[in-house]
This record gives structure tokens, C-alpha cells and sequence, in this order.
């Protein structure tokens, strides 16, 4: 959300996003990674370096960055081993359901939609607090 809100040309470093949203600074360039391997993210190294999105916020879906991020299948999968229940089983069904209606919400949902001006606004403020 926070590349989202910036302007295309600027960048963020890790080091600064980790600091100001206190987490390991470690997690989260193993996190970069992952969205720099998907495309999702443009990493530059070096003194003036730092990461930006690759693509306009518009054109990345929450409930597909979910899906690769999170790398989520079928919430159960049957399929796996022999299960006695399965005849009879209504869970996989609504399950199933669930898992539907759950990136239903979320497939349409942009990070534009998101980080809206207002939103944005309140993110670059916290960001550029001390």
C-alpha cells in the first residue's frame, strides 16, 4: 500500500520500510524478493536504489497478490489421500464456497482501491513522521 501511494518515479528502501513498520528488516527483504520475482516490484540496488511498483496500482489485483504471495491452493484437498468421510462429506463443498466467495470480494479489489487520495495522504504522513 505504501508503493502504492508514492509517486511512479519515487523509490522506498527496505531498510527505511522495516524501520518505520518495525519489523525484521530481514523478513521483509525476503519479501521484496518474492514480489520482485513476481513482478510486481522494480528493486534497484545501490546508493540511490530502493524498490517502487512495476505496474500501476490499478493493474494489481489484492486477491491475486494474496493467491502468489500466500501461496494458497484449495483450502482442503481431498484429493490427497483415501478419507472415509468423503462420500458423505459436506465440508470440501462448503469450503469451496467459502474459498469463492472469499477472492470473489478480493480479485476485483485494486491496490488503487486501496490507497485511495485520502488514504494515501494519511500513509505518506505516517511514513514521513520521526
Amino acid at each position: 500500500m505504501f508503493l502504492a501511494s508514492m509517486e511512479a518515479e519515487e523509490r522506498a528502501t527496505t531498510r527505511a520500510l522495516a524501520e518505520k513498520f518495525k519489523v525484521s528488516e530481514n523478513h521483509l527483504h525476503k519479501v521484496v524478493q518474492s514480489l520482485a520475482r513476481l513482478g510486481v516490484i522494480q528493486s534497484t540496488a545501490g546508493r540511490n536504489g530502493g524498490i517502487r511498483l512495476a505496474h500501476p496500482a490499478k493493474a494489481i489485483s489484492v486477491g491475486w497478490l494474496i493467491r502468489e504471495l500466500e501461496g494458497i491452493g484449495k483450502l482442503v484437498d481431498c484429493t490427497i489421500g483415501p478419507c472415509p468421510l468423503n462420500p458423505a462429506c459436506v465440508l470440501k463443498g462448503a469450503l469451496a464456497r467459502a474459498e469463492a466467495a472469499f477472492f470473489g470480494a478480493l480479485d476485483p479489489v485494486t491496490l488503487a482501491d486501496v490507497v485511495s487520495e485520502r488514504r494515501t495522504t494519511s500513509i505518506l504522513q505516517f511514513m514521513r513522521q520521526p
